[in-house]
């Protein structure tokens, strides 16, 4: 489980996805960023946000926001969705590209009766990645869906 204090980020993660646009498909508990054609390997992170006894906790928003696969930030790689009933979300995205050091993709969660934090994914096996920070990093594999190769990974979140 991912853990972060409060801090100024969380801030700064707020106003970067301002007017950023809640999920949009028939399940609010996943967003798609990544389109045919954009630059970078499409990437499918599936989680949980949990409470500290480790139960799922609906409706918990996160705002995500990235760089491109080229590591370039732009607003097409933000914006927010809500856990479901069971505190699940799917985020389909692009893998990052090098931005000013590892690839990583902000998150900042919010859940009503918890402390707001505000985290970075990361991903084991970045060349740029400190070695005691790989431990940290999700893992990632590839598989095909669909006739679509794709990278998948898992990052669950666990608010106080």
């Amino acid at each position: 489980m991912r853990r972060a204090a409060w801090s100024r980020t969380l801030f700064l993660g707020m106003a970067l996805c301002a007017g950023a646009a809640l999920a949009q498909t028939e399940r609010e508990s996943e967003l798609t960023l990544w389109r045919d054609g954009d630059a970078g390997e499409a990437l499918e992170i599936r989680g949980r946000v949990v409470d500290p006894s480790g139960r799922g906790i609906a409706g918990a928003m996160l705002s995500v926001r990235q760089a491109d696969g080229t590591g370039v930030y732009s607003s097409q790689y933000r914006g927010q969705l809500r856990t479901d009933a069971s505190g699940h979300y799917v985020l389909r995205t692009a893998m990052p590209g090098n931005y000013m050091g590892v690839r990583h993709i902000h998150v900042d969660v919010e859940g009503d009766g918890f402390a707001p934090i505000s985290t970075q994914i990361l991903f084991r096996g970045d060349p740029n990645l400190e070695p005691d920070a790989q431990g940290g990093a999700i893992v990632l594999e590839r598989t095909n869906v669909e006739g679509r190769d794709l990278l998948t990974g898992r990052f669950d979140i666990k608010l106080e």
